[in-house]
């Protein structure tokens, strides 16, 4: 199945992560009282923190992605929800069960492993849930996207004839673009304008097959040829 497909709700995993951090913080405190009745060596403040970090953080992520993606996120994909669930195992294998031990055996005064589960725990969980986070955000933004078709807006940018006598001219929507093309054939004249007085000649534009001539007739000569510096306009 991949990550997009529906699965169990990803916010149930969150919940049974959440519950194994505060069943372990609830240990801790029953440890505490144990000892502190016997007069045994209390578990560190580190533990505390590290176990109370754990899940406000979880939570907090998970509150941030709901606020954003409402049930979607806490729906989530089959990725996020296996991932979760093998960390809550991993949780109650290790943590729970040592501080299990550690309250039936007051000799047990080193946490630190403890301490390093709880917040391994905590990192893996927040990357999990950006992860998913991000999933979400990338689905969201392609379902965001307008379909590709419909009519275009043509701009006005014409292109440079090219060699098949085809000019181009760019149009383009928020998605895509589109060239709307003028075919022009070889010797075809495109205009033929007056240059000043009808008796001082007319610009032409022509297309010879390969590239857009600007020529100039002379009516004097009766002549054609290529010419970019028109005569003054003559009042």
């Amino acid at each position: 199945m991949s990550g997009v497909e529906i699965g169990i709700a990803v916010i149930g995993a969150v919940a049974a992560l959440i519950t194994a951090y505060k069943d372990a913080g609830g240990i801790v405190r029953n440890i505490k009282e144990r000892r502190k009745a016997r007069g045994g060596l209390p578990p560190s403040v580190a533990l505390q923190e590290s176990l109370d970090e754990g899940y406000q953080e979880i939570e907090k992520i998970t509150a941030k992605g709901v606020k954003r993606f409402g049930s979607g996120f806490e729906q989530g994909d089959d990725i996020a929800h296996r991932a979760l669930q093998s960390l809550t195992i991993e949780v109650q294998a290790s943590l729970l069960r040592h501080l299990t031990l550690a309250s039936k055996d007051d000799t047990v005064t080193d946490f630190e492993a403890c301490i390093d589960s709880a917040i391994e725990a905590r990192l893996k969980a927040v990357t999990i849930l950006n992860e998913l986070y991000l999933r979400q955000q990338k689905r969201a933004s392609l379902l965001a996207e307008p379909e590709v078709g419909g009519a275009a807006t043509l701009i006005d940018e014409p292109r440079e004839l090219n060699q098949t006598g085809r000019r181009e001219s760019s149009s383009h929507n928020s998605n895509s673009r589109y060239n709307a093309e003028v075919f022009l054939e070889p010797s075809q004249e495109l205009t033929s304008q007056p240059v000043g007085r009808p008796d001082q000649g007319r610009r032409i534009d022509f297309f010879n097959g390969e590239e857009l001539l600007i020529q100039f007739h002379d009516p004097y000569s009766d002549t054609t040829h290529d010419h970019v510096d028109f005569p003054e306009i003559v009042g």
